[in-house]
């Protein structure tokens, strides 16, 4: 993409749409088929998304000509319009060019996004409108559990996890024209047309994630930093408990666990070839995977690679998972009580205690970390105003704990408001008006503002008002 200088000077991180790479796998002219996935988010957010990192591999595995395409700033995006569109990120082919794209939406609000790149692209983003030469266009993610806000824009919704089902889809993609290709798929298990009315689709699951799976290795490696800039592995789906708010958590069962050897070895012999330091473990909650501890003192031994562990269940903390993370650099620690009421946790179906939190607080500073950072949400079904006293009350609590490992210690504190989502047990409850949620912000903040060891932090409530 040739766009002059002086333009570029004025745009946030022109990093995220002309990093130099290396380590690029499919060099060749492009071929037919030609697949590009889209996730509509900025550069850094999206690159740390372990699922089209998947599919990329994929594709690579099946000699699929495959390249990314994310988001711009608003800045940036008014260049694109005077560019005729969008261009892929590695080829800096038009996007419109392409056979088949695979987008990844992993929350509603991405819809827009995704309408706004196509529109700028050329790209007729209302699916009646478009040709047999507009690329076939389907989504995935778990908000695809309900595609019908989007149904119009899209060719399919694939329900489930595409894994098994993946050899089936390259045999479509094969075919010559884009109306063969759309009536193979349209066969294909997990895969809805959006334009047959009450079709029933049933979900894919992957049962095997040794087998089925793939551990993301033909990586290439950019030049600019992302949100979560480390080699991860996937160690599970699903998730061993059952909370009644949680999409991912209702989406993604059963729960599977990815061997402990395949994870050691995956970590041992292709963290540093990906152009990484650090190793991390994608899951719902990685304490609860049955050989974490086995993994962690496999990994943890091994040199100038750090581990670290994504949020994690008060109650899956143990005295020796906070030791062995003691073997390299101290990331952090996060945890996720999402509420201070034990009435209220009962009615989300947390199966954690007061005790719980308490205990994995005191195993995290014991063990030299000086900070810890806690998950809770506003505006859950059945709370009143006495549940959020307990939360107060309960960080308070935290806090004079904190306080006694001296000054450097300290607590972050994330409120996110609670949004009904498709195919959970609360899809159908109430959300918190604006007013309520400004209210119960309130609260929090009125009787916390005075520690100087706490950093609170907030949802945009106005973003969760529109996602709701």
């Amino acid at each position: 993409m040739e766009i002059k200088t002086s333009k570029i000077r004025k745009i946030e991180k022109p990093g995220r749409y002309f990093s130099p790479f290396f380590n690029l796998v499919n060099t060749n002219i492009p071929s037919k088929p030609s697949v590009l996935i889209i996730f509509p988010d900025l550069f850094e957010v999206a690159q740390s998304h372990t699922g089209i990192k998947i599919l990329y591999e994929l594709f690579i595995r099946h000699n699929i000509f495959v390249d990314f395409c994310f988001s711009a700033t608003k800045e940036m995006q008014n260049i694109f319009e005077q560019e005729k569109g969008y261009k892929s990120l590695m080829h800096n082919i038009p996007i419109k060019k392409f056979d088949a794209i695979f987008v990844s939406f992993q929350y509603q609000l991405q819809y827009p996004t995704f309408l706004k790149m196509l529109d700028i692209s050329g790209i007729e983003p209302k699916k009646e409108k478009r040709t047999d030469s507009s690329p076939l266009i389907i989504a995935g993610g778990p908000v695809m559990c309900n595609p019908k806000p989007i149904a119009d824009f899209i060719d399919f919704a694939f329900v489930g996890e595409i894994e098994p089902v993946f050899n089936q889809i390259i045999i479509a993609l094969n075919q010559t024209t884009k109306n063969k290709r759309f009536e193979k798929i349209s066969k294909i298990k997990g895969f809805f047309n959006t334009k047959i009315e009450n079709q029933k689709v049933e979900k894919v699951i992957a049962t095997d994630l040794d087998l089925e799976v793939p551990i993301p290795t033909k990586i290439t490696v950019f030049g600019l930093r992302t949100v979560h800039d480390r080699f991860t592995v996937e160690i599970q789906r699903g998730c061993t408990q059952g909370c009644r708010f949680c999409l991912a958590g209702m989406f993604y069962r059963p729960h599977r666990e990815r061997s402990a050897s395949q994870t050691i070895n995956a970590i041992k012999n292709n963290t540093f070839e990906s152009g990484y330091l650090e190793a991390g473990f994608l899951s719902l909650s990685a304490g609860d995977h049955s050989q974490i501890e086995t993994i962690l003192e496999e990994t943890t031994k091994i040199e100038n690679i750090t581990v670290s562990l994504p949020s994690m269940r008060t109650e899956s903390m143990t005295p020796n998972i906070a030791k062995l993370m003691t073997m390299g650099r101290k990331t952090g620690f996060t945890l996720a009580p999402e509420s201070g009421s034990e009435r209220l946790r009962r009615v989300i179906n947390k199966g954690n205690t007061k005790e719980d939190l308490i205990n994995a607080i005191k195993y995290i500073f014991d063990k030299g970390w000086r900070k810890v950072k806690l998950y809770f949400m506003l505006g859950l079904p059945l709370e009143e105003d006495k549940d959020l006293f307990e939360t107060v009350d309960l960080i308070k609590e935290i806090l004079s704990i904190v306080k006694t490992y001296g000054r450097k210690a300290s607590l972050n504190v994330s409120f996110s408001t609670f949004v009904p989502q498709p195919f959970t047990p609360f899809q159908w409850e109430k959300m918190a008006t604006l007013e309520e949620i400004e209210h119960k912000q309130q609260i929090i903040t009125s009787n916390l503002r005075k520690y100087k060891n706490l950093k609170l932090s907030w949802h945009d409530k106005e973003i969760s008002h529109i996602e709701g």
